[in-house]
């Protein structure tokens, strides 16, 4: 009797954190690398893609604006040179705390 109460104790620690594992990676990770993006939007170039060379992931999030043509795209411009530029002094400082990592 004892014997089957450890047996099912270690059965359920092994299979309750590989199941918890197996959704997070291959359900919940796929959807939140690329939330609200389509495959298209996904595969844009984007500023700054040169200066990774070699990115160890690539997540792409988007958001959908319901609104008529000409105020959609007036947001987009407004929000677009902000974006771009903080974008850039992001991925600017990371190389430099990449070259920093490599020279010391």
């Amino acid at each position: 009797m004892q014997a089957d109460l450890w047996l099912t104790v270690i059965s359920w620690s092994l299979v309750f954190p590989i199941t918890a594992f197996a959704l997070f990676w291959f359900v919940y990770r796929p959807w939140q690398m690329n939330w609200g993006a389509t495959d298209e939007e996904g595969n844009y170039p984007l500023p700054g893609d040169g200066i990774v060379e070699h990115p160890t992931f690539k997540a792409t999030r988007g958001v959908s604006i319901e609104a008529r043509p000409p105020i959609k795209h007036y947001l987009q411009a407004l929000h677009k040179p902000f974006e771009i530029e903080m974008m850039r002094k992001h991925l600017l400082e990371i190389k430099r705390q990449l070259e920093f990592s490599a020279i010391s």
